[in-house]
């Protein structure tokens, strides 16, 4: 009687499962992850209670950056020079709506006036951007 040799198996580890998980990992950072750029100034916004909308601004909405000593920025560039005012800065704006993140420590002779040129420009809606706080 001939007995042929028998023929080990090769095993090989299955590594389907393991990049379905990775996959899967990946779909939920991308899914739960906010991609909003760092703000170009070190912004402490002001904290709040109580009952508000849980909206999110439109991603179209400019965001104008407010720091505490007086400095803007426009959609994350600082706005710098001696020949950028604050009436330019409005015009370029233009009607709508304007999200503005003030710095919680920012003077009201600072805030103010730009408030005041924002409504004098024709901005129809200012969104201040607060931080909820406990």
């Amino acid at each position: 009687m001939q007995l042929r040799p028998r023929r080990t198996r090769r095993t090989t580890e299955n590594v389907v499962p393991l990049i379905n998980v990775v996959f899967l990992l990946l779909v939920f950072f991308m899914l739960t992850g906010t991609l909003a750029p760092p703000s170009p100034l070190e912004v402490e916004l002001p904290r709040a209670e109580g009952p508000f909308l849980d909206t999110e601004p439109d991603p179209d909405t400019p965001v104008l950056t407010l720091s505490a000593s007086g400095v803007l920025a426009l959609a994350g560039d600082p706005l710098t020079g001696p020949a950028l005012s604050r009436r330019d800065l409005v015009e370029a704006l233009g009607a709508g709506a304007v999200a503005l993140r003030a710095d919680a420590r920012t003077p009201a002779r600072i805030l103010l006036p730009l408030l005041d040129d924002l409504e004098q420009a024709g901005v129809a809606q200012i969104d201040l951007v607060i931080e909820r706080g406990h």
